[in-house]
């Protein structure tokens, strides 16, 4: 029997050996490789295989201790032939694309890499047009909005892998890659200096959108992120938060998918409640009320708008606002440019002012219900 000194010494040997291996494959100036023992590769990759998926095909991989740092080695994201791969797939090339088929996906080393992979990419097409052009040196540059380029159609470009796997679309300017995981779907979006990543679940709903503006790889910066959560199998999400530098922005929506209520907070070390905008509709999804709070002040400031939609769907709707729940201005209309608009100075004083054919005809002051003033506007 093997003892479990000798299993925990024994393993890290056998995977240190594929590493050389792996290391002898990268070099440039040769393209030869060290061979390896192909029972070696495969319990190896049985031995990753069962620390990350619980899954084996060789039982005696579950009496050795897989060193986690081994693992994170092995799935390393490494360049080669113009595919990002794994380094285990680099090492035993026949168990490439394994574990992606048992839905395996490392959330743990999404680490930004794929804004690299852009970079990269870009970096490339960015030499390979300067080769192209010194090649060109002996010919009649064309001006750059000739008649004649303008009506040139985009060129499409599609890099795939070795199952015929899209790994990079390529249209004029844009750079698409879609990058499928256990249950998400990537879509990246380059053009010029500013990348979106779509990221959507199994049932193709959006759950997180990323807007980064990457002029060079040291100036990459997330401008915003959204993230989205839904209830059940509902198409439409009942809550988005969006994240910028300048702060954070919840919005709730009903089944309809119309806003119901948002609410902008300032980020620091603890999220600081700013202001709340909250809406309600009626059966014909109009809006009926608006109400903003502003908690920067104290008390909280409560400003909110009123819409009494007529029968006669021509007239704009009867409006009221308030503040602080006391009523401030109000507006009935009778007819087409016939209205009546109340100002509230407190619970007492009042004025009424009246329209006709939208021009201003008299004011009334009122004390209570009491008539204490009256001005007549010539027509």
């Amino acid at each position: 029997m093997i003892s479990l000194a000798y299993k925990k010494f024994c393993l890290p040997f056998i995977i240190l050996l594929l590493l050389f291996s792996f290391n002898g494959c990268r070099k440039k100036k040769s393209d030869a490789v060290i061979p390896v023992n192909t029972q070696l590769q495969e319990f190896c990759f049985q031995c990753l295989q069962y620390s990350v998926t619980g899954n084996t095909d060789i039982p005696e991989v579950k009496k050795f201790i897989f060193p986690q740092q081994m693992k994170n080695m092995m799935l390393q994201r490494v360049c080669k032939n113009g595919q990002y791969l794994y380094a285990y797939e680099v090492i035993y090339p026949e168990c490439s694309g394994l574990l992606q088929t048992q839905n395996y996906y490392v959330p743990d080393f999404d680490d930004g890499q794929w804004v690299d992979e852009i970079i990269n990419q870009s970096e490339e097409e960015r030499i390979a047009d300067e080769l192209e052009s010194l090649q060109e040196l002996d010919k009649i540059i064309k001006a750059p909005y000739s008649k004649e380029n303008l009506n040139v159609d985009p060129v499409e470009n599609r890099l795939t892998d070795s199952n015929n796997r899209l790994k990079i679309m390529e249209y004029g300017k844009e750079v698409f890659i879609p990058v499928e995981g256990s249950d998400k779907l990537e879509f990246i979006n380059k053009s010029d200096s500013k990348v979106s990543r779509n990221i959507f679940d199994s049932k193709y709903r959006i759950i997180t959108k990323e807007v980064w503006s990457i002029p060079d790889v040291e100036n990459a910066v997330l401008k915003l992120k959204e993230e989205y959560s839904y209830l059940d199998d509902s198409v439409v999400p009942f809550k988005k938060i969006s994240t910028t530098s300048e702060g954070k922005n919840i919005v709730y929506y009903n089944t309809k998918g119309l806003t119901q209520k948002t609410e902008s907070y300032e980020t620091g070390k603890t999220d600081k409640l700013i202001s709340s905008f909250a809406y309600t509709y009626d059966d014909k999804d109009r809006v009926t009320s608006e109400e903003v709070r502003d908690y920067t002040v104290k008390p909280v400031v409560i400003k909110k708008q009123v819409y009494i939609y007529n029968q006669n769907e021509e007239l704009p709707p009867d409006y009221e606002y308030y503040e602080n729940e006391e009523l401030k201005t109000s507006t009935v209309y009778e007819a087409k440019g016939v209205y009546v608009t109340t100002i509230h100075f407190d619970k007492e004083y009042y004025v009424k002012t009246y329209y006709k054919d939208f021009a201003k005809i008299k004011d009334v002051y009122y004390a209570g219900e009491q008539v204490i003033r009256e001005k007549i506007y010539e027509q």
